[in-house]
């Protein structure tokens, strides 16, 4: 005959078998954290948490080389494709497409899944029948190798030099001539 709470070597179903949220039933103990040891002992449930993995995200930044505009930059989850943006305007110029590399020569296929953080650029070609805008008027900039790196990257914290050591230093030892000088008076004083 078997024990009670337990059918031929296997637990009858009870109300301890459900899982709670976030946990994964991992099996029965005596106590609450050892394997059951006699038959008739206090018999515990046992859960192990169960944790979602974090799915790994990568920023994608449309960098459209106007100085007067905000680079875009769009959060994608690991090998997924980005969605794209809305082609970008600027007078007296023609948007030709996103691309991949400084030098404008490998443009972007929106349907290559995304495995790190990029910088991705727009190309431009100048109208042929615009008139040379005035002084008031953006032109597209080429983007260089220092616009590689992404845009979103953290700085360094960089502690300006704001003075001349030797200040710093000659006021260290005035403190300290200060100090030797008011316990050489307090010796003599006892």
């Amino acid at each position: 005959m078997a024990a009670p709470g337990w059918s031929w070597g296997r637990p009858s179903l009870g109300p301890w078998r459900e899982t709670p949220v976030g946990g994964r039933f991992h099996g029965l103990t005596s106590t609450p954290f050892q394997r059951p040891t006699l038959p008739f002992a206090n018999v515990y449930a046992s859960y192990e948490k169960v944790v979602d993995p974090v799915a790994e995200t990568h920023k994608v930044t449309f960098d459209d080389c106007l100085e007067s505009t905000e680079n875009q930059v769009v959060v994608v989850e690991d090998g997924q494709a980005v969605a794209k943006p809305a082609d970008p305007t600027c007078e007296g110029y023609a948007f030709v497409g996103w691309f991949s590399d400084t030098e404008l020569t490998q443009e972007w296929d929106f349907s290559t899944p995304v495995t790190e953080d990029m910088t991705l650029w727009a190309k431009w070609e100048k109208n042929a029948d615009a008139v040379d805008p005035g002084e008031d008027v953006e032109t597209p900039s080429t983007p260089s190798e220092d616009d590689s790196t992404d845009a979103t990257d953290e700085t360094e914290d960089v502690v300006p030099n704001t003075g001349d050591a030797s200040i710093a230093v000659s006021g260290i030892a005035l403190v300290g001539a200060a100090l030797a000088g008011a316990g050489a008076l307090l010796k003599r004083r006892r």
